[in-house]
């Protein structure tokens, strides 16, 4: 039986490294404006850490959060088998949760539970099923089981890229990109147009119920529509004024991109929603989202993005983070502000930096990963596909106050997404999947310390 639920609220929401080995500022430049004002950011005694936490040979698809009492949670796949690492740099206590791939990984801000949400492939359906997990004290409470029921008919997009999971202020939400195989009854739509938001279930709960193909999509309240796009991305909004206790915000949001099915371009823009926790009934299960308000916010960047993803740094303040193309065909990872208005609607800057600053003469970066340091800095952490891991430190104006990468090259590939969790007081734990020259991939994690005052 599924629990009924108070009503709350949530707002869905890369020649040679530009950086070169071990470089520990960053390239000249600063806070590079989006008219290519390169502004003038102050450099800070950042480095990258000569020796990792930990490495765990053959692991893949890594994820990072760290519990209310500072204990990091590390999620992985090694050997076909979905693992949580309790405490990877100390006694690094294996938690098995069986077959699986990937990972992603959130904990609770107030205790030390987590969840996790990983996918195992399914021979019957011939393709992967999404599975959940809760841990409490690096322990696992129950064994894993479906996130959602008949995921026969709703093929869910694998976890690396395709889920979005965030603790909130009424507990672990997914926003998932599902790739729905078939819509019968309902309006005639593409793969891709599917997105699924849902409070992740405890274990006595059991699975999500989703409706049968065969009704109205638009009816169900768990359900939205916001048109064709990708990476799906949750903002906390609890703090925001028009939460309450009973109501808390989230924003969820996702890329545009263009309509393959009817041959529409679209402008690129950030489109997010405003969804509300609604109790159960006799005749919806127990914890759904009714839509409250959906929107389009444009980009101040006109040319090809992708990977368009919001990143919460305080209350009503975070940053966008997209990839486009700043020279060729090679991508740049770009940013821009952001900040919730009183109705809850995002506004971006309209003034945008290149983070990366590769300007085409190296490989592909991406994967940005934000965290506020909670002093107004903020960490950003990505990857080089060919040169591996990088991270810099900025202020509350968005201005570079310093940048690290490893002094030697990681490859890492194109799949492999990034993790980054803030320890408390500040420093950044970074996990990333790497593949050093003439060596089998494996999962490094770092501890990057926060440059004091």
């Amino acid at each position: 039986m599924v629990p009924r639920y108070d009503v709350h609220v949530w707002l869905l929401l890369g020649f040679m490294s530009a950086f070169g080995a071990g470089c520990s500022e960053a390239p000249a430049g600063g806070n590079d404006g989006g008219e290519g004002d390169d502004g003038n950011g102050a450099t800070e005694a950042l480095s990258w850490p000569a020796e990792e936490l930990a490495a765990f040979e053959g692991g893949r698809a890594p994820d990072v959060s760290v519990t209310a009492g500072g204990v990091v949670l590390l999620a992985l796949e090694r050997e076909g088998r979905s693992e949580v690492i309790v405490d990877p740099g100390g006694q690094a206590v294996v938690v098995d949760l069986g077959e699986g791939e990937g990972g992603r990984i959130t904990a609770s801000p107030n205790d030390e539970e987590a969840v996790v949400l990983f996918q195992r492939y399914d021979a019957t359906l011939g393709g992967d099923v999404t599975f959940c997990a809760w841990l409490n004290d690096g322990e696992l409470q129950a064994p894993p089981f479906e996130l959602i029921d008949d995921q026969e008919e709703w093929g869910l997009s694998r976890t690396e890229r395709g889920i979005s999971l965030y603790w909130t202020g009424a507990g672990p939400a997914a926003f998932l990109h599902s790739h729905l195989r078939e819509i019968s009854g309902a309006v005639e739509q593409d793969s891709r147009a599917d997105f699924i938001l849902l409070p992740v279930p405890r274990p006595e709960a059991g699975p999500v119920g989703l409706p049968s193909l065969g009704m109205r999509l638009a009816t169900h309240p768990s359900y939205h529509r916001i048109s064709h796009g990708e990476s799906p991305t949750i903002f906390d909004l609890t703090d925001h004024p028009l939460s309450t206790p009973e109501k808390p915000m989230v924003l969820a949001a996702k890329s545009r991109a263009e309509n393959l099915s009817e041959g529409e371009d679209f402008e690129p823009a950030l489109q997010w929603i405003l969804a509300m926790t609604m109790p159960g009934n006799d005749s919806h299960w127990g914890n759904w989202f009714g839509p409250v308000d959906d929107g389009t916010s444009p980009m101040p960047f006109e040319s090809n993005t992708s990977w368009i993803e919001i990143h919460r740094l305080e209350p009503r303040k975070g940053v966008v983070t997209w990839h486009a193309p700043s020279g060729g065909m090679v991508f740049d990872v770009f940013m821009t502000s952001l900040l919730i208005d009183d109705d809850g609607v995002p506004e971006l800057g309209e003034d945008y930096i290149n983070v990366s600053q590769t300007y085409g003469m190296t490989d592909h970066s991406e994967h940005p990963v934000v965290r506020g340091t909670g002093d107004g800095r903020a960490w950003v952490t990505w990857r080089e596909s060919t040169f591996g891991p990088r991270v810099s430190l900025y202020d509350e104006d968005l201005n570079r106050l310093g940048a690290a990468a490893p002094d030697v090259d990681l490859r890492q590939s194109g799949s492999a997404p990034m993790g980054a969790a803030l320890l408390p007081g500040g420093d950044l734990v970074v996990a990333a999947q790497v593949s050093p020259k003439d060596s089998s991939p494996e999962v490094r994690v770092w501890r990057i310390e926060l440059p004091r005052p």
